[in-house]
């Protein structure tokens, strides 16, 4: 089980938020200001540029702007400014992505390219958040698939520390689950057993490995690190749906805002270790 699990009995069918409202459940924006640059849509939030310890920012597909409320309280701690670029579907890579329809895949290369010269403008920036789903490319003659990916990762990382950014830090991507957990959840609780444990799913399947994080250890550099919380939400085994009470995906694969809060502290012990490693 995950090391933070809650024992506590009162919590044992506690699920919130409640599966059938999870995914209809809108957090309140953390946008201070809202500026669209292209196909690039940035929202910044945190302390004003005057003020500001360090400008950071947090980039990806919808799987990085799930850490947002994690991340906020890292900001707010940290008294820093961030920015949140964020395109459904399109993680920030090099790579040619494969998504339905020959528009979104034209769409998602541009806005890779926008957000990277987003970054080259803002010289403030020193550190960058990545994250995102696993993701589909479409690889060149001759190479496989994954290696496609983790090459348009590796040279996406690359663009961001030679734009000047002093450190990209990927966020290990999340677990899934499988189609039937959220019914199995509501099912559970009517019976009175504990959700976590009747539900859940077999590590193996929930944890795939991430590209993303595999392409950033590639690169061996100390300016491009990984933080990996997985242990928060799955054990050796298996990865419960609810923890402590609270609903971990509003549907197969994004965290709801509610776990994605409970994050935040432990998301902020791992970047203090990591800003105290050495250069």
């Amino acid at each position: 089980m995950p090391t933070h699990v809650c024992d506590d009995p009162r919590f044992a069918t506690m699920v919130y938020p409640a599966p059938d409202v999870a995914a209809s459940i809108i957090s309140p924006s953390p946008c201070r200001k809202d500026v669209v640059h292209g196909l690039v849509r940035a929202c910044w939030w945190g302390r004003p540029a005057g003020r500001a310890k360090r400008t950071v920012a947090l980039i990806g597909d919808s799987h990085a702007s799930v850490w947002r409320p994690a991340f906020e309280q890292v900001i707010r701690a940290k008294g820093w400014r961030a920015v949140s670029l964020s395109r459904a579907g399109c993680p920030l890579t090099l790579a040619h992505p494969h998504l339905p329809g020959l528009a979104r895949q034209r769409n998602c290369m541009a806005w890779n390219r926008q957000a990277q010269a987003f970054v080259r403008r803002h010289r403030r920036i020193s550190l960058v958040f990545l994250a995102a789903h696993r993701g589909h490319v479409i690889p060149p003659p001759g190479e496989t698939p994954h290696a496609a990916q983790l090459a348009g990762y590796e040279a996406a990382i690359r663009g961001l520390l030679r734009a000047g950014v002093a450190h990209v830090v990927v966020l290990r991507d999340t677990p899934r689950s499988e189609a039937v957990t959220l019914g199995c959840i509501e099912s559970a609780v009517a019976v009175h057993r504990s959700p976590g444990s009747a539900c859940a799913v077999p590590r193996i399947y929930a944890l795939r490995s991430d590209p993303l994080a595999e392409a950033a250890r590639a690169l061996a550099l100390p300016r491009a690190s990984v933080i990996d919380l997985s242990r928060l939400w799955c054990g050796p085994a298996s990865c419960p749906p609810v923890i402590g009470g609270v609903l971990v995906l509003r549907d197969r694969q994004h965290m709801t805002d509610a776990f994605s809060q409970t994050l935040g502290p432990f998301l902020l012990r791992a970047v203090d270790r990591l800003l105290r490693r050495p250069a």
